[in-house]
């Protein structure tokens, strides 16, 4: 479930071998749970987590042809760590990233540790949806982050001052509902992935009220009982997908 502003979590780690099992938990309720598989990245070099071949990007645009991350992204300062967007489409969006705007998460060194990667992945997924939304003269909305895959970091942290590109490609879903994104994070100039994840998202959608589906029904020939158990099944087959 939602972990909600002032709730204290309590993390529990059992670790066998190169495997931890994690567990949060809240007045003995479970939250979240799962697993991590240490290893070397010599032994898992960046790019093998969706073949040799890293997943397309976006060409990117000119200045100023995309707009301000702030202006696509439900997020407020000190939050948007998006710097710029650099290109998207209608499968991919790509956006620059900085040390610079990680706050408070960066060490007396100014550096931050890798895992800051996940949430340079998880706003340009964000912006990816809201670039759309913005397009069609929409506000940003709300999604969620279901979870992370195949999650690969091939160095333990970075340094202050260094700055990275990220990219998000959709490779199941689409606009609304259910999506998976292979993201990366890559070094400038030479395009190495540093990290690498497949995201699991939600995105909301504006679905019709039972009110509506009854009007619609009645018009149609059917009574407005039914129209009702119409409505009832549609949502129940949108939680299953969103499961």
């Amino acid at each position: 479930r939602p972990v909600l502003p002032g709730e204290s979590l309590e993390l529990g780690l059992e670790a066998c071998g190169d495997v931890v099992d994690f567990r949060f938990v809240i007045d003995a309720e479970e939250v979240s749970r799962g697993r991590i598989r240490c290893g070397s990245p010599s032994s898992q070099p960046p790019g093998s987590a969706f073949g040799d071949r890293p997943s397309p990007r976006p060409a990117a645009g000119r200045p100023g042809a995309w707009p301000e991350p702030a202006d696509v992204l439900v997020h407020r300062p000190p939050m948007i760590w998006l710097r710029s967007i650099e290109g998207h489409d209608a499968r991919a969006t790509s956006a620059f990233v900085s040390v610079a705007d990680c706050g408070a998460l960066r060490d007396p060194d100014g550096g931050v540790g890798a895992h800051v990667a996940i949430e340079w992945m998880a706003q340009c997924v964000a912006a990816h949806a809201g670039i759309e939304r913005w397009a069609n003269r929409e506000a940003p909305i709300l999604g969620l982050l279901l979870g992370s895959r195949c999650v690969q970091f091939a160095r333990p942290a970075y340094n202050a001052g260094e700055s990275f590109r990220v990219v998000a490609v959709r490779s199941w879903g689409g606009d609304r509902g259910a999506v998976s994104f292979d993201c990366r994070v890559e070094e400038l100039g030479s395009d190495e992935p540093i990290a690498e994840a497949r995201l699991s998202c939600f995105v909301p959608g504006e679905e019709p009220e039972v009110g509506a589906m009854s009007e619609r029904s009645d018009r149609e020939g059917t009574t407005s009982r039914g129209g009702i158990r119409s409505a009832e099944a549609g949502r129940k087959s949108s939680d299953g997908i969103a499961r």
